[in-house]
């Protein structure tokens, strides 16, 4: 008899992908209508025929929904079941769906894996913040999926057809470490435009015409300290950018007169 050596996957816990799962990313995944601007944030239900917003709250303090309209309600994998239309009866495929759409690290919530979350969802920037930060958008996207073009002289270039969604508050759940790293990769060239942007201000007599976007920097600066979970990751990065700053207005031979720029960075 021939055995085989194939691991068997482990199941997933339900309890490790409740623990990881903001229900906001969920609604912004899945909800056609989303408004943030209420204390408890207005959602479209899946459980009836809602196509317009006002019925469906989220709370975010408790991670739950209540619906008025159908008297649903329930936490975050009870929202994603009604949207992706898998009940809560099968819950194994839920899981599996849930890990795989919005990018958990399978190994981190299997039911014998011994990591568990460290960071307070409390602490975690809010949807609307991280938006401030990412032009209008809580999440990331990495290409996963590509078409080919050959051209003549046999080179081939890859072009993304198909993206994945990655959200910063659930990353920042699963991989700390990560969340930070991609944050600041990704604030740091709209960063240096705005700083060079004010520079140049300064450098022509313009000075009130950048006051919107020096508030902008300070504002973003603030939320980029928070976003941040380890600190220490922060201030060197904020130590990098000083440096590659003032490199960049030697260049620009707006250096030392406008060494004021570096201040508060």
């Amino acid at each position: 008899m021939q055995v085989s050596n194939t691991k068997r996957k482990l199941p997933i816990s339900k309890d490790k992908v409740k623990a990881v799962l903001d229900i906001m990313d969920v609604a912004h995944a899945f909800s056609g209508q989303v408004n943030t601007r209420p204390k408890q944030p207005l959602i479209l239900c899946p459980f009836h025929d809602d196509k317009h917003l006002g019925s469906c709250r989220v709370y975010t303090d408790t991670n739950t929904f209540y619906c008025e309209s159908c008297q649903t309600s329930g936490d975050a994998l009870k929202l994603a079941s009604g949207y992706m239309g898998i009940p809560l009866n099968q819950m194994n495929e839920l899981l599996e769906e849930i890990v795989s759409r919005f990018g958990i690290n399978r190994e981190s919530v299997t039911v014998d894996s011994t990591s568990k979350p460290t960071i307070n969802k409390k602490n975690l920037l809010s949807v609307e913040a991280y938006q401030l930060l990412n032009f209008g958008k809580e999440y990331f996207e990495i290409p996963i999926a590509f078409d080919t073009f050959e051209f003549e002289n046999n080179e081939i270039e890859y072009w993304p057809v198909q993206y994945k969604k990655i959200y910063f508050r659930s990353l920042a759940m699963k991989d700390p470490r990560e969340h930070d790293w991609i944050i600041c990769a990704i604030t740091r060239a709209p960063w240096f435009e705005d700083k060079m942007y004010v520079a140049q201000c300064i450098m022509e007599r313009r000075r009130n015409d950048c006051c919107f976007t020096e508030r902008l920097i300070k504002i973003k600066e603030e939320l980029l300290y928070e976003a941040v979970l380890d600190k220490k990751a922060y201030r060197e990065e904020m130590e990098i950018r000083k440096r590659d700053l003032k490199e960049m207005l030697v260049d620009a031979e707006l250096w030392p007169s406008k060494e004021d720029l570096l201040k508060g960075a």
